[in-house]
């Protein structure tokens, strides 16, 4: 049964849901937490009847912190560690995020709009509140990472980037703020001083 063209029984529908929901946890985070305007809101819609939709390429999120910084976050949820040739038995906790194509548009969206991209990975448990979130900068997380053919249970995926978890073991977000984590949340409204001469 199909609603509005969206085939809830889909493979795909379930994994477009877990990262939907891991959406909403980062953008309350910092929408509640740290008082953030969402301006975007990437709509994944066309991906089940496999339209291309330009606009789904984006990241997930851009946010304007409020003292008027404006930034972007992919979220990638992944609930275990890859497993993919190299790495057998998940040695280094690798953590697939994402094909060299997305990497590359974030990178391109972040140079057009001049804006800095951050990618926040959840991992393992709830895609609603995961055991672990990362927030990385884009090109941190992709100067880390490397190409490996990544293992599912339905079988092996192109070439994804994998990054092992202990190089940002320290930008874990699980202690309720992320102030730490992005820069753009910590900065002080800078004065007009032309307004304050008379």
């Amino acid at each position: 049964m199909r609603t509005f063209d969206v085939d809830y029984n889909d493979a795909r529908f379930n994994s477009i849901l877990k990262g939907r929901k891991f959406e909403i946890c980062v953008a309350k985070a910092l929408a509640d937490g740290e008082g953030c305007e969402i301006l975007e809101w990437t709509p994944d819609k066309g991906f089940l009847s496999n339209l291309n939709v330009k606009q789904n390429g984006n990241p997930d999120l851009v946010l304007k912190s409020r003292d008027g910084a404006v930034f972007a976050v992919e979220c990638k949820y992944r609930s275990g560690y890859a497993n993919a040739k190299g790495f057998k038995h998940y040695p280094g906790r690798w953590i697939s995020w994402a094909s060299k194509s997305q990497a590359t548009r974030y990178s391109e969206f972040a140079s057009k709009r001049n804006i800095p991209v951050y990618v926040a990975l959840g991992v393992f448990q709830d895609a609603e509140n995961p055991d672990k979130k990362l927030v990385v900068p884009l090109a941190s997380l992709i100067s880390k990472s490397a190409n490996k053919d990544v293992y599912f249970a339905n079988g092996k995926s192109p070439e994804l980037l994998c990054v092992q978890h202990k190089h940002f073991y320290k930008t874990c977000a699980n202690a309720g703020s992320w102030k730490g984590l992005i820069p753009e949340l910590n900065r002080e409204k800078q004065v007009d001083l032309s307004e304050t001469i008379s």
